[in-house]
Protein backbone atom coordinates (compact mmCIF):
# COMPACT_ATOMS: atom_id res chain seq x y z
CA UNK A 1 0.00 0.00 0.00
CA UNK A 2 1.51 3.52 -1.06
CA UNK A 3 0.84 6.49 0.97
CA UNK A 4 -1.05 9.53 -1.43
CA UNK A 5 1.64 11.79 0.07
CA UNK A 6 4.66 9.60 -1.34
CA UNK A 7 6.34 9.46 -4.83
CA UNK A 8 7.04 5.52 -5.84
CA UNK A 9 10.57 4.84 -5.77
CA UNK A 10 12.67 4.89 -8.85
CA UNK A 11 14.24 1.12 -9.48
CA UNK A 12 18.09 3.33 -9.09
CA UNK A 13 16.53 4.94 -5.93
CA UNK A 14 16.13 0.93 -4.49
CA UNK A 15 19.32 0.16 -5.66
CA UNK A 16 20.97 2.58 -4.02
CA UNK A 17 19.77 2.39 -0.84
CA UNK A 18 19.89 -1.21 -0.70
CA UNK A 19 23.40 -0.47 -1.43
CA UNK A 20 24.08 1.68 1.51
CA UNK A 21 22.14 -0.24 3.68
CA UNK A 22 24.86 -2.74 3.00
CA UNK A 23 27.73 -0.56 3.43
CA UNK A 24 26.45 -0.11 6.69
CA UNK A 25 26.53 -3.80 7.22
CA UNK A 26 29.51 -4.55 5.84
CA UNK A 27 31.55 -1.70 7.18
CA UNK A 28 30.25 -1.82 10.66
CA UNK A 29 33.22 -2.51 13.22
CA UNK A 30 35.72 -3.10 10.90
CA UNK A 31 38.78 0.08 10.64
CA UNK A 32 41.33 -2.06 8.80
CA UNK A 33 41.68 0.21 5.24
CA UNK A 34 42.34 -1.96 2.60
CA UNK A 35 39.03 -4.39 3.52
CA UNK A 36 37.29 -1.25 4.19
CA UNK A 37 38.28 0.83 0.54
CA UNK A 38 37.72 -2.95 -1.13
CA UNK A 39 34.48 -3.32 -0.22
CA UNK A 40 32.73 -0.03 -1.42
CA UNK A 41 34.82 -0.28 -4.70
CA UNK A 42 32.84 -3.56 -5.37
CA UNK A 43 29.64 -1.72 -4.50
CA UNK A 44 30.29 0.61 -6.59
CA UNK A 45 31.92 -1.15 -9.52
CA UNK A 46 28.25 -3.59 -9.19
CA UNK A 47 26.13 -1.06 -9.38
CA UNK A 48 28.05 0.38 -12.58
CA UNK A 49 27.87 -3.02 -13.61
CA UNK A 50 31.85 -2.92 -14.33
CA UNK A 51 34.54 -5.12 -12.78
CA UNK A 52 37.48 -3.28 -12.63
CA UNK A 53 38.52 -0.25 -10.48
CA UNK A 54 40.76 1.18 -7.92
CA UNK A 55 41.26 3.37 -4.93
CA UNK A 56 44.12 5.38 -4.41
CA UNK A 57 45.04 7.54 -1.32
CA UNK A 58 46.66 11.20 -2.73
CA UNK A 59 49.17 13.29 -0.52
CA UNK A 60 49.32 16.70 -2.16
CA UNK A 61 51.99 17.81 -0.57
CA UNK A 62 54.33 15.56 -1.43
CA UNK A 63 52.71 15.14 -5.34
CA UNK A 64 52.42 11.16 -5.45
CA UNK A 65 49.29 9.07 -4.96
CA UNK A 66 49.01 5.47 -3.90
CA UNK A 67 47.13 2.50 -4.90
CA UNK A 68 44.99 0.96 -2.27
CA UNK A 69 42.94 -1.26 -3.85
CA UNK A 70 43.23 -2.89 -7.16
CA UNK A 71 40.45 -5.04 -8.67
CA UNK A 72 39.66 -7.13 -11.60
CA UNK A 73 42.99 -5.05 -13.35
CA UNK A 74 46.56 -3.38 -13.01
CA UNK A 75 47.46 -5.62 -9.43
CA UNK A 76 49.65 -2.55 -8.58
CA UNK A 77 48.34 -2.33 -4.81
CA UNK A 78 50.61 -0.48 -2.42
CA UNK A 79 52.39 1.25 -5.31
CA UNK A 80 53.14 4.73 -5.31
CA UNK A 81 53.08 7.16 -8.25
CA UNK A 82 53.38 11.21 -9.39
CA UNK A 83 50.68 13.00 -8.91
CA UNK A 84 51.09 14.30 -12.68
CA UNK A 85 49.84 10.58 -14.07
CA UNK A 86 47.79 8.63 -14.36
CA UNK A 87 43.62 9.27 -13.69
CA UNK A 88 44.02 10.00 -10.10
CA UNK A 89 46.31 13.07 -11.54
CA UNK A 90 43.76 14.11 -14.15
CA UNK A 91 41.12 14.17 -11.03
CA UNK A 92 43.44 16.38 -8.88
CA UNK A 93 44.56 18.41 -11.98
CA UNK A 94 40.54 19.11 -12.41
CA UNK A 95 39.68 19.35 -8.93
CA UNK A 96 36.58 17.69 -10.25
CA UNK A 97 35.31 14.24 -11.55
CA UNK A 98 36.87 13.13 -14.81
CA UNK A 99 35.32 10.89 -17.45
CA UNK A 100 36.91 9.50 -20.15
CA UNK A 101 35.48 7.43 -23.36
CA UNK A 102 38.83 5.40 -23.70
CA UNK A 103 41.17 4.61 -21.38
CA UNK A 104 43.68 5.10 -24.14
CA UNK A 105 43.10 8.65 -23.66
CA UNK A 106 44.38 8.81 -20.14
CA UNK A 107 47.98 10.22 -19.60
CA UNK A 108 50.80 8.61 -17.81
CA UNK A 109 48.17 5.28 -16.99
CA UNK A 110 50.19 2.51 -15.03
CA UNK A 111 48.21 -0.62 -16.46
CA UNK A 112 50.11 -2.55 -18.28
CA UNK A 113 49.38 -3.36 -22.19
CA UNK A 114 47.24 -6.77 -22.11
CA UNK A 115 45.25 -4.94 -19.64
CA UNK A 116 45.02 -1.64 -21.56
CA UNK A 117 43.59 -3.12 -24.23
CA UNK A 118 40.65 -4.40 -23.13
CA UNK A 119 39.37 -1.23 -21.28
CA UNK A 120 37.80 1.37 -22.65
CA UNK A 121 35.35 3.81 -21.02
CA UNK A 122 36.69 5.82 -17.48
CA UNK A 123 35.34 7.39 -15.14
CA UNK A 124 36.85 8.88 -12.09
CA UNK A 125 36.08 10.79 -8.66
CA UNK A 126 37.60 13.03 -6.16
CA UNK A 127 37.58 11.39 -2.21
CA UNK A 128 37.20 14.52 -0.18
CA UNK A 129 37.63 15.45 3.53
CA UNK A 130 37.36 19.05 4.73
CA UNK A 131 38.01 20.63 1.86
CA UNK A 132 40.97 18.57 0.25
CA UNK A 133 41.30 15.51 -1.59
CA UNK A 134 42.38 12.97 0.09
CA UNK A 135 42.13 10.06 -2.19
CA UNK A 136 40.25 9.03 -6.10
CA UNK A 137 37.75 6.37 -7.28
CA UNK A 138 38.17 4.79 -10.17
CA UNK A 139 36.18 2.73 -12.44
CA UNK A 140 36.76 1.02 -15.88
CA UNK A 141 34.33 -0.17 -18.28
CA UNK A 142 35.49 -3.80 -20.67
CA UNK A 143 32.11 -2.49 -22.56
CA UNK A 144 33.21 -0.87 -26.00
CA UNK A 145 30.00 0.98 -25.94
CA UNK A 146 30.08 2.37 -22.82
CA UNK A 147 30.06 5.97 -22.08
CA UNK A 148 29.88 7.05 -18.58
CA UNK A 149 27.64 10.07 -17.98
CA UNK A 150 27.58 12.41 -15.16
CA UNK A 151 24.67 10.77 -13.39
CA UNK A 152 26.99 7.88 -13.31
CA UNK A 153 29.71 10.54 -11.38
CA UNK A 154 27.29 11.55 -9.18
CA UNK A 155 26.29 8.17 -7.88
CA UNK A 156 30.26 6.67 -7.77
CA UNK A 157 30.81 10.73 -5.34
CA UNK A 158 28.42 9.35 -2.94
CA UNK A 159 30.22 6.11 -2.64
CA UNK A 160 33.72 8.09 -2.53
CA UNK A 161 32.10 10.04 0.25
CA UNK A 162 31.77 6.69 2.47
CA UNK A 163 35.69 5.93 1.12
CA UNK A 164 36.61 9.12 2.77
CA UNK A 165 34.80 7.87 6.00
CA UNK A 166 36.52 5.09 6.11
CA UNK A 167 40.03 6.67 5.21
CA UNK A 168 39.33 8.82 7.80
CA UNK A 169 38.09 6.10 10.17
CA UNK A 170 40.73 4.57 9.73
CA UNK A 171 43.09 7.34 10.61
CA UNK A 172 41.13 8.10 13.58
CA UNK A 173 41.30 4.35 15.15
CA UNK A 174 45.41 4.47 14.37
CA UNK A 175 45.54 7.70 15.71
CA UNK A 176 43.28 6.79 19.23
CA UNK A 177 45.23 3.65 19.50
CA UNK A 178 48.45 5.37 19.71
CA UNK A 179 47.34 7.53 22.26
CA UNK A 180 45.76 4.66 24.18
CA UNK A 181 49.31 3.34 24.17
CA UNK A 182 51.22 6.72 25.14
CA UNK A 183 48.30 6.96 28.42
CA UNK A 184 49.61 3.28 29.32
CA UNK A 185 53.26 4.32 29.05
CA UNK A 186 52.41 7.46 31.18
CA UNK A 187 49.94 5.46 33.86
CA UNK A 188 52.96 2.80 34.19
CA UNK A 189 55.29 5.69 34.69
CA UNK A 190 53.24 6.83 37.25
CA UNK A 191 53.30 3.93 39.10
CA UNK A 192 56.61 3.79 39.28
CA UNK A 193 57.32 7.16 40.52
CA UNK A 194 55.03 6.60 43.38
CA UNK A 195 56.35 3.14 44.01
CA UNK A 196 60.06 4.90 44.34
CA UNK A 197 58.68 7.41 46.61
CA UNK A 198 56.61 5.38 48.92
CA UNK A 199 53.71 6.57 48.13
CA UNK A 200 51.37 4.28 46.49
CA UNK A 201 47.88 3.49 48.11
CA UNK A 202 47.02 0.88 50.36
CA UNK A 203 43.87 -0.56 52.11
CA UNK A 204 42.79 1.42 55.16
CA UNK A 205 42.82 -0.78 57.99
CA UNK A 206 39.54 0.55 59.73
CA UNK A 207 37.59 0.32 56.66
CA UNK A 208 36.80 1.33 52.87
CA UNK A 209 36.13 4.91 52.27
CA UNK A 210 32.91 4.88 50.08
CA UNK A 211 33.70 5.22 46.25
CA UNK A 212 32.84 8.09 44.51
CA UNK A 213 31.51 6.39 41.44
CA UNK A 214 28.50 5.04 40.55
CA UNK A 215 27.07 3.01 43.49
CA UNK A 216 25.29 0.71 41.14
CA UNK A 217 28.43 -0.17 38.88
CA UNK A 218 30.30 -3.92 40.78
CA UNK A 219 33.42 -3.47 39.08
CA UNK A 220 34.09 -0.10 41.96
CA UNK A 221 35.61 -1.51 44.99
CA UNK A 222 36.67 1.35 46.71
CA UNK A 223 40.39 1.67 46.97
CA UNK A 224 41.41 4.23 49.93
CA UNK A 225 44.81 5.65 51.37
CA UNK A 226 46.37 3.64 54.94
CA UNK A 227 47.38 6.89 56.11
CA UNK A 228 49.27 5.47 59.48
CA UNK A 229 51.40 3.28 57.40
CA UNK A 230 52.37 6.03 55.19
CA UNK A 231 55.80 7.28 55.45
CA UNK A 232 55.05 10.97 55.09
CA UNK A 233 52.45 10.38 57.64
CA UNK A 234 55.05 8.77 59.92
CA UNK A 235 57.62 11.90 59.60
CA UNK A 236 54.89 14.50 59.65
CA UNK A 237 54.31 13.56 63.38
CA UNK A 238 57.60 12.89 64.15
CA UNK A 239 58.48 16.26 63.15
CA UNK A 240 55.94 17.02 66.21
CA UNK A 241 57.07 18.19 69.24
CA UNK A 242 54.10 16.53 71.56
CA UNK A 243 54.73 13.60 69.37
CA UNK A 244 53.87 10.58 71.16
CA UNK A 245 53.15 8.09 67.76
CA UNK A 246 50.66 7.88 65.18
CA UNK A 247 46.63 9.14 66.63
CA UNK A 248 43.58 8.35 64.64
CA UNK A 249 42.49 10.46 61.63
CA UNK A 250 39.07 10.72 60.93
CA UNK A 251 38.04 10.05 57.46
CA UNK A 252 35.01 11.20 56.12
CA UNK A 253 33.09 9.69 52.44
CA UNK A 254 32.65 11.90 50.42
CA UNK A 255 29.17 12.65 48.39
CA UNK A 256 28.50 9.55 45.60
CA UNK A 257 28.90 11.35 42.27
CA UNK A 258 25.60 11.54 40.36
CA UNK A 259 25.00 8.74 37.74
CA UNK A 260 26.05 9.60 34.55
CA UNK A 261 23.73 10.98 31.96
CA UNK A 262 23.32 9.96 28.42
CA UNK A 263 25.47 11.88 26.06
CA UNK A 264 23.96 13.47 23.23
CA UNK A 265 25.74 15.26 19.86
CA UNK A 266 23.65 17.77 18.33
CA UNK A 267 23.99 18.47 14.53
CA UNK A 268 22.69 21.50 13.09
CA UNK A 269 24.10 24.24 10.62
CA UNK A 270 22.71 26.83 12.77
CA UNK A 271 24.94 27.93 15.93
CA UNK A 272 21.57 29.67 17.23
CA UNK A 273 19.49 26.09 17.23
CA UNK A 274 22.24 23.86 17.81
CA UNK A 275 22.78 26.45 21.08
CA UNK A 276 18.72 26.45 21.38
CA UNK A 277 18.25 22.12 21.70
CA UNK A 278 21.29 21.83 23.54
CA UNK A 279 19.63 23.94 26.74
CA UNK A 280 16.37 22.76 25.57
CA UNK A 281 17.06 18.84 26.06
CA UNK A 282 18.85 19.76 28.90
CA UNK A 283 15.77 21.59 30.65
CA UNK A 284 13.06 19.04 30.04
CA UNK A 285 15.39 15.77 30.25
CA UNK A 286 17.82 15.87 33.38
CA UNK A 287 19.15 12.88 32.09
CA UNK A 288 20.11 14.01 28.79
CA UNK A 289 23.81 16.03 28.74
CA UNK A 290 24.54 17.54 25.25
CA UNK A 291 28.38 17.27 25.29
CA UNK A 292 29.36 18.31 21.75
CA UNK A 293 27.67 20.20 18.41
CA UNK A 294 28.81 20.25 15.28
CA UNK A 295 27.58 22.17 11.98
CA UNK A 296 28.22 19.85 9.58
CA UNK A 297 28.59 15.70 8.71
CA UNK A 298 32.06 16.09 8.61
CA UNK A 299 32.29 17.34 11.98
CA UNK A 300 29.68 15.14 13.53
CA UNK A 301 32.12 12.32 12.20
CA UNK A 302 35.10 14.13 13.65
CA UNK A 303 32.99 14.01 17.02
CA UNK A 304 31.28 10.79 17.28
CA UNK A 305 34.67 9.43 17.23
CA UNK A 306 36.27 11.20 19.97
CA UNK A 307 32.80 11.78 22.04
CA UNK A 308 31.27 8.79 21.79
CA UNK A 309 28.08 10.37 22.09
CA UNK A 310 24.76 7.34 23.21
CA UNK A 311 22.41 9.81 20.58
CA UNK A 312 23.56 11.68 17.68
CA UNK A 313 20.06 14.37 16.87
CA UNK A 314 20.50 16.14 13.27
CA UNK A 315 19.14 17.93 11.01
CA UNK A 316 18.05 16.23 7.44
CA UNK A 317 18.81 18.88 5.26
CA UNK A 318 22.53 19.31 6.72
CA UNK A 319 24.68 21.07 3.96
CA UNK A 320 26.35 19.09 2.03
CA UNK A 321 26.04 15.85 2.82
CA UNK A 322 22.69 15.64 4.46
CA UNK A 323 20.76 13.34 7.47
CA UNK A 324 19.98 10.35 5.20
CA UNK A 325 24.09 10.19 4.35
CA UNK A 326 25.54 10.85 7.89
CA UNK A 327 23.42 8.08 9.40
CA UNK A 328 24.61 5.65 7.02
CA UNK A 329 28.21 6.49 7.82
CA UNK A 330 27.29 6.74 11.22
CA UNK A 331 25.88 3.19 11.07
CA UNK A 332 28.80 1.72 9.07
CA UNK A 333 31.07 2.74 11.93
CA UNK A 334 29.04 1.80 14.77
CA UNK A 335 26.04 -0.59 14.15
CA UNK A 336 24.71 0.17 17.46
CA UNK A 337 24.59 4.40 16.30
CA UNK A 338 21.42 5.71 17.26
CA UNK A 339 20.58 8.99 15.13
CA UNK A 340 17.50 10.83 15.56
CA UNK A 341 16.60 13.26 12.57
CA UNK A 342 15.22 16.49 12.40
CA UNK A 343 12.47 16.94 9.60
CA UNK A 344 9.95 19.18 7.70
CA UNK A 345 7.46 16.32 7.48
CA UNK A 346 7.37 12.26 6.36
CA UNK A 347 6.07 13.19 3.03
CA UNK A 348 10.29 13.59 1.90
CA UNK A 349 11.03 10.38 0.50
CA UNK A 350 14.74 10.80 1.83
CA UNK A 351 12.73 9.69 5.44
CA UNK A 352 11.83 6.47 3.58
CA UNK A 353 15.73 5.89 3.18
CA UNK A 354 17.07 6.98 6.35
CA UNK A 355 14.84 4.75 8.53
CA UNK A 356 15.68 1.99 6.06
CA UNK A 357 19.49 2.66 7.09
CA UNK A 358 18.84 2.89 10.47
CA UNK A 359 17.72 5.69 11.92
CA UNK A 360 15.60 5.12 14.79
CA UNK A 361 13.36 8.13 15.10
CA UNK A 362 11.88 11.23 13.20
CA UNK A 363 10.98 14.20 14.61
CA UNK A 364 8.86 17.09 12.97
CA UNK A 365 10.22 20.40 13.38
CA UNK A 366 6.68 21.30 14.07
CA UNK A 367 6.59 18.89 17.05
CA UNK A 368 6.32 20.10 20.74
CA UNK A 369 10.07 19.97 22.53
CA UNK A 370 8.66 17.63 25.35
CA UNK A 371 8.14 15.45 22.27
CA UNK A 372 11.94 15.83 21.24
CA UNK A 373 13.08 15.19 23.99
CA UNK A 374 11.56 12.30 25.02
CA UNK A 375 12.30 10.79 21.40
CA UNK A 376 15.71 11.12 22.18
CA UNK A 377 15.72 9.55 25.68
CA UNK A 378 13.57 6.56 24.41
CA UNK A 379 16.42 6.35 21.54
CA UNK A 380 19.57 6.42 24.17
CA UNK A 381 17.72 3.91 26.31
CA UNK A 382 17.53 1.48 22.69
CA UNK A 383 13.61 1.86 21.77
CA UNK A 384 11.63 3.76 19.66
CA UNK A 385 8.74 6.49 20.81
CA UNK A 386 7.40 7.75 17.99
CA UNK A 387 3.93 8.69 17.61
CA UNK A 388 0.94 6.13 16.14
CA UNK A 389 0.31 8.95 13.61
CA UNK A 390 3.94 9.00 12.77
CA UNK A 391 4.46 5.03 12.98
CA UNK A 392 1.53 4.78 10.59
CA UNK A 393 2.57 6.87 7.93
CA UNK A 394 6.50 5.74 7.78
CA UNK A 395 4.35 2.32 7.60
CA UNK A 396 3.21 3.00 4.54
CA UNK A 397 6.27 4.62 2.80
CA UNK A 398 8.01 1.42 3.79
CA UNK A 399 5.37 -1.57 3.33
CA UNK A 400 6.56 -3.52 0.74
CA UNK A 401 3.10 -5.87 0.45
CA UNK A 402 3.26 -7.30 3.73
CA UNK A 403 4.94 -7.56 7.12
CA UNK A 404 7.22 -10.05 6.45
CA UNK A 405 6.48 -12.13 9.72
CA UNK A 406 5.46 -15.44 8.19
CA UNK A 407 8.43 -17.75 9.07
CA UNK A 408 9.23 -16.37 11.98
CA UNK A 409 9.50 -19.31 14.88
CA UNK A 410 7.20 -19.00 18.12
CA UNK A 411 9.95 -17.66 19.94
CA UNK A 412 10.69 -14.95 17.64
CA UNK A 413 7.18 -14.01 17.32
CA UNK A 414 7.42 -13.86 21.09
CA UNK A 415 10.60 -11.28 20.98
CA UNK A 416 9.04 -9.31 18.11
CA UNK A 417 5.71 -8.78 20.12
CA UNK A 418 8.15 -7.22 23.21
CA UNK A 419 10.36 -5.60 20.85
CA UNK A 420 6.85 -4.01 19.44
CA UNK A 421 6.23 -2.38 22.46
CA UNK A 422 9.38 -0.65 22.74
CA UNK A 423 10.96 -3.16 25.42
CA UNK A 424 15.00 -3.12 25.56
CA UNK A 425 16.46 -6.43 25.30
CA UNK A 426 17.55 -6.83 29.20
CA UNK A 427 13.65 -6.82 30.10
CA UNK A 428 13.09 -8.95 27.01
CA UNK A 429 15.35 -11.58 28.97
CA UNK A 430 13.64 -11.34 32.04
CA UNK A 431 10.23 -11.75 31.16
CA UNK A 432 11.31 -14.71 28.69
CA UNK A 433 13.86 -16.24 30.99
CA UNK A 434 16.61 -15.90 28.54
CA UNK A 435 19.82 -14.60 27.87
CA UNK A 436 20.47 -11.31 26.57
CA UNK A 437 22.88 -12.91 24.20
CA UNK A 438 20.01 -15.03 23.12
CA UNK A 439 17.41 -12.36 23.13
CA UNK A 440 20.30 -10.30 20.44
CA UNK A 441 20.47 -13.43 18.71
CA UNK A 442 16.40 -13.84 17.75
CA UNK A 443 15.94 -9.98 17.04
CA UNK A 444 18.97 -10.47 14.50
CA UNK A 445 17.04 -13.23 12.98
CA UNK A 446 13.82 -11.26 12.90
CA UNK A 447 15.15 -8.52 10.99
CA UNK A 448 16.47 -10.49 8.70
CA UNK A 449 13.44 -12.51 8.01
CA UNK A 450 10.86 -9.38 8.05
CA UNK A 451 13.42 -7.09 6.02
CA UNK A 452 13.23 -4.65 8.65
CA UNK A 453 16.70 -2.58 9.31
CA UNK A 454 15.88 -1.45 13.06
CA UNK A 455 13.22 -1.93 15.66
CA UNK A 456 11.80 1.61 14.41
CA UNK A 457 10.93 0.05 10.43
CA UNK A 458 9.79 -3.06 12.72
CA UNK A 459 7.75 -0.93 15.03
CA UNK A 460 6.22 0.83 11.63
CA UNK A 461 5.29 -2.36 9.70
CA UNK A 462 3.53 -3.53 13.18
CA UNK A 463 1.34 -0.62 13.04
CA UNK A 464 0.35 -1.06 9.20
CA UNK A 465 0.24 -4.99 9.64
CA UNK A 466 -0.92 -5.82 13.36
CA UNK A 467 -0.75 -9.70 14.19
Amino acid sequence: MAHPELPDPSPDDDARFEALAALATDLAGQFALAPLLERILRHTMELLGCDSGSICTVDEAAGTYRKEVDLGVGCLSGHTFPLDEGVTGAIVRARSSVIFDEYADVRGGHIAAPDRASLHGVIGVPIRWAGSIIGSCVVFSRDPARRFTHSDATLVELFATHAAIAIANARLHALANRREREAAVLAERERVARDVLGLRPAPLAAGPVDDPRDPGDPSAPGDAVDLDSSPAFDRAWAARPDSVGPHPVPVTSPEPAPRPRWRVLVVHESPIIRAGLARLLGSLQPGLQVVGEAGDAGEALEAYELLHPHVVIAHLDLPHIDGVQLTSYLRAADPHAAVVLLIHGLDDERVRGAARIGAVAFVEQEADPADLARAVLAAARGDSLMTADVLNRLAAALDAGGAGGEHLTPREKQVRLLVERGLPDKRIAVDLQISVRTVEKHVGAILRKTGAANRTTLASRSALHPH
